[in-house]
Formats: C-alpha cells, sequence, structure tokens
C-alpha cells in the first residue's frame, strides 16, 4: 500500500512549459519530504518554466506541510524558475493566516490553467 501511495503521489504532469503536481490530504511526512526534492530536480532538470503545487485536493494542512512547501518554493525560485500554489480550499487558506505565513511571498491561482498563464506571461515578460 505504501508504494501505490508512492506512484500516486508523483503523478506529476508537464503541461505548457508548467510542471504541475497534484499533492493530496493524509499524506504521511516523508511522502511530502520525497514530493518536494523530487520537484525541484525534475523541474531543475526538465528546464521548465515554473512549476504549480496543486492543493485542490487538500482541505487542511499542519505547519509542518506549509513550511516544508514555502522552504520548496524558494529553492525553486532561487533556480529562477516561478512557482504557482493553486487550488487553495478555505481550510489550507485559514492556515496559512493562522501561521502567518507571509502570502505576498507565494504567487497564489483559482486554478492551474491561470496558474498556467502567470507562470507563461512572466516567462514571456523576462525576454
Amino acid at each position: 500500500m505504501e508504494e501505490r501511495e508512492h506512484e500516486k503521489t508523483f503523478k506529476g504532469s508537464f503541461v505548457q512549459n508548467c510542471y504541475v503536481i497534484s499533492i493530496y490530504d493524509n499524506m504521511e511526512d516523508k511522502t511530502i519530504e520525497t514530493i518536494c526534492q523530487n520537484t525541484v530536480s525534475i523541474a531543475h532538470a526538465r528546464k521548465v518554466s515554473g512549476v504549480i503545487f496543486n492543493f485542490i485536493n487538500v482541505a487542511i494542512i499542519d505547519t509542518y506541510t506549509i513550511n516544508l512547501f514555502i522552504k520548496t518554493t524558494k529553492v525553486i525560485r532561487l533556480l529562477g524558475l516561478r512557482v504557482v500554489w493553486t487550488g487553495l480550499n478555505p481550510g489550507v487558506v485559514s492556515s496559512l493566516l493562522d501561521f502567518n505565513i507571509d502570502l505576498d511571498s507565494i504567487a497564489i491561482s483559482h486554478d492551474i490553467q491561470h496558474g498556467i498563464d502567470i507562470i507563461n506571461e512572466k516567462a514571456d515578460n523576462s525576454r
């Protein structure tokens, strides 16, 4: 069963030069750590314009997970790539506010297509 969850979590997609990875509720910390590490490696190796973390399947999120995704977002940005968080549900938004996360440091979109547009618009403007 652990192997199936592991496979399920790494079904990232390449869409319009963006790497989109979906996050799910009740994932173990080790699984999330692996997702973050692999996302950085894959995004850098494939030379995408940006990464989209899709949280649509997450109802609530804890501080450890939030901090891990913030750290991963910073690493990806330091590599010169753009990052967008999408599909934030009210529980996740509430957690971000409760934990005093600087929302100005995170690009947020309402859906994946909007996230792709944000990343590709910024990529076009930097040329």
